[in-house]
């Protein structure tokens, strides 16, 4: 799974070249990851935007929040499913399958009722 979380670091690394490029012009992969870095230490938007006040960056605040936005949703995090897996992998085979299940019930709910016939239209 890390090699995943690579690929889509990797992945965010570019999309954050493509708008610095388009935006500024400028296409620089330690740009990029220098502000996916201050992305990563800001708590908030506000808080974001003041950094890069303060190192003198001088983007509009429509391309700030668009950066950051971009940063929050792409930014690849351990996944819940990752953490069950390395939890399952100690355990026995049926408590894998056991894990399996419970994940299954817990991202699609209404996939595990059972059949109701009556429900059923011609």
């Amino acid at each position: 799974m890390e090699e995943l979380q690579n690929l889509e670091y990797l992945s965010l690394v570019s999309k954050i070249c493509t708008e610095l490029d388009n935006h500024l012009g400028i296409n620089d992969k330690d740009l990029a990851e220098f502000i996916i870095n201050v992305a990563q230490s800001s708590d908030s938007y506000d808080t974001f935007r003041k950094k890069l006040a303060e190192i003198d960056a001088g983007f509009p605040d429509s391309f700030s929040s668009n950066l950051y936005r971009i940063v929050q949703k792409m930014l690849p995090t351990p996944s819940k499913k990752t953490t069950l897996e390395n939890n399952s992998e100690t355990n026995s085979d049926q408590s894998r399958i056991l894990t399996d299940v419970a994940l299954r019930k817990a991202i699609c709910p209404i996939l595990c009722k059972p059949n109701d016939p009556s429900v059923r239209v011609s």
